[in-house]
């Protein structure tokens, strides 16, 4: 049975982007005088400093200055420049330096993203080049501290954070544990849990492919395939080890990912106006949905985290607890990685190879819209011994049941354990653009080193239809339910009276002048502006959709389900 699962609306009905009419926020911050965060277009206007896409840089790369600590990042992982959020590792200039990523400098920053290979610093977008390959423009998490709770392990040495001991470990062919992904079977054909014997080599169960991940991923995520022209509304291979770990100079690269089993599946549909990424969790224990308490040194702080209400149970837009990636409230694992559903997206459309938006690059997380089935909480500690997460006691077990009608596709859950959840991220693609998607959850005891994660990767060509589960229309005839037509989707109509058209800042939209400070210019593919207000914590304010283009984050005006 058909089930849209209705969620509520905050935006203005039928008001779409792309139809909007704006006035570009103020220019005043494009003259320079050579300070970090200042305009250019050569060194020179930085005082000598570097001038990366069109902003002048601290001596140590970060824009505005700070290039590490925990003061250089803002809540969710990404660089503070003007409260703008950046995927892929670039970044804004100033509140509403976005007309030039999204106008007429769509084009893209000249060189290469994060994450791809280099020879010296001119190769990359960020104009660092380290070990052969580029830098992201952003500090990494949990990479510089000042004390041990700065770090996700709890540990800090010099002013650098300490990965713990085994959570890292690049696979090495030529020492290959028999047992491993992409080594021979043990005796009588058994390889690690995950894993299947295929012709003598361990591989993924779900994906089929034994690469080891000793070397870094190949075209866009698909390990090794050509790139291919983007074909609207095609998913490309799901890629469970996402190419990692390997050795580089970014020592997140290495950090061993020992629960991608339990992602059974990527799903993402549609593009505009506006698309669906599907996750499907299956795991003995319920999956972690973020850290609820932080006790650090002793003191205790708490943030909210949906409750399961019932078993299993539906929520939107939930809350997944402290969204900070660095300092010592962070909601991390002990290496770093997001405690709650994380999805990380870059735009491979114009560089097919990119992984600058992953977490192991900087990548901003995006928080879910919707999730189904069962979940629960943990707490993180932090004391002189280092980091610890503790999850909640399971909740009542509901076997692959996700309270919505829904099932995982056919052949993704090969054997269902006792939990199921679907996750989902509504967000706003531009159509013909190709996108890798990186998703990461946690799952529910967390007894590996570093902590139990997973990890999965796919590609996806964003279209013009609407998401798999949404009715396509033409008029509200075709619409159930009381739903009504808008941009070619059956949209829910989004409640009347107060608290209905805005979100915070919901007045300074389009039209009204001059963008509010720290918004953003968003500048749609048919030229018209509209000021946008910057995403939080991987998340938009109500009445706003996260809206992805040219490895840029915007809220904008839309509806969500």
């Amino acid at each position: 049975m058909f089930d849209r699962r209705r969620g509520a609306y905050a935006g203005l009905f039928g008001f779409l982007l792309v139809g909007a009419m704006g006035v570009a926020c103020s220019s005043s911050e494009h003259s320079s005088n050579g300070s970090p965060g200042g305009r250019c277009t050569t060194s020179q206007d930085c005082a000598g400093k570097p001038c990366v896409s069109g902003v002048c840089q601290s001596s140590s790369g970060g824009v505005g200055g700070s290039s590490g600590g925990k003061s250089s990042m803002s809540t969710g992982g990404s660089l503070s420049v003007g409260g703008s959020t950046s995927t892929g590792g670039s970044s804004a200039a100033g509140a509403s330096g976005a007309e030039d990523a999204a106008g007429a400098n769509s084009g893209g920053i000249p060189g290469s993203p994060a994450g791809s290979s280099c020879t010296q610093p001119s190769d990359c977008q960020s104009g660092q080049c380290s070990g052969g390959l580029c830098m992201p423009s952003v500090p990494l998490p949990n990479t510089s501290c000042e004390t041990g709770p700065d770090c996700a392990s709890g540990v800090c040495e010099s002013g650098a954070c300490v990965i713990p001991a085994g959570a890292s470990g690049t696979v090495d062919t030529t020492e290959c544990l028999a047992g491993s992904l992409g080594c021979s079977c043990q005796p009588m054909n058994k390889c690690k849990p995950g894993l299947t014997c295929t012709d003598g080599m361990c591989c993924n169960a779900k994906t089929g492919s034994c690469d080891s991940g000793s070397v870094q991923m190949g075209t866009g995520g698909s390990s090794g395939e050509p790139a291919t022209a983007c074909q609207p509304g095609v998913v490309g291979t799901i890629i469970s080890e996402c190419g990692y770990p390997f050795a580089s100079s970014n020592p997140l690269t290495g950090i061993l990912f020992n629960e991608s089993s339990v992602l059974a599946a990527i799903v993402p549909s549609g593009g505009y106006p506006f698309a669906s990424v599907q996750l499907f969790y299956n795991d003995e224990h319920a999956m972690t949905l973020g850290v609820h308490e932080a006790v650090i040194d002793g003191v205790s702080q708490s943030f909210p985290v949906s409750p399961l209400a019932m078993s299993p149970d539906v929520v939107d837009s939930p809350q997944t607890g402290t969204n900070l990636i660095l300092g010592q409230l962070a909601g991390v694992d002990p290496v770093g990685r997001p405690m709650w559903p994380a999805m990380f997206i870059t735009d491979i459309t114009e560089h097919p190879e990119s992984v600058a938006g992953d977490w192991q690059w900087g990548g901003a997380p995006v928080n879910p819209t919707y999730i189904a089935g069962t979940w629960k909480g943990a707490v993180r500690t932090v004391d002189a011994s280092g980091a610890s997460i503790t999850p909640d006691a399971d909740p009542a077990k509901n076997n692959q049941n996700y309270g919505n009608g829904h099932t995982a596709p056919a052949g993704a859950i090969t054997k269902a354990e006792a939990f199921g959840t679907e996750v989902r991220w509504d967000i706003r693609l531009e159509v013909g653009h190709n996108y890798r998607f990186q998703v990461m959850v946690h799952d529910g005891d967390q007894n590996k080193i570093g902590g139990d994660a997973g990890e999965a990767c796919v590609t996806f060509c964003a279209g013009n239809a609407c998401p798999a589960d949404v009715l396509p229309c033409s008029t509200d005839d075709d619409c159930t339910e009381g739903d009504l037509c808008s941009a070619g989707c059956c949209f829910t109509p989004p409640p009347t009276g107060s608290g209905g058209s805005g979100g915070s800042g919901g007045s300074g939209g389009s039209g009204s002048g001059d963008c509010p400070p720290d918004w953003k210019t968003y500048v749609t593919a048919a030229g018209t502006t509209s000021c946008t207000p910057p995403p939080t914590d991987g998340s938009c304010p109500a009445g706003y959709v996260l809206t992805i283009r040219n490895n840029e984050q915007y809220c904008t005006l839309e509806q969500v389900r």
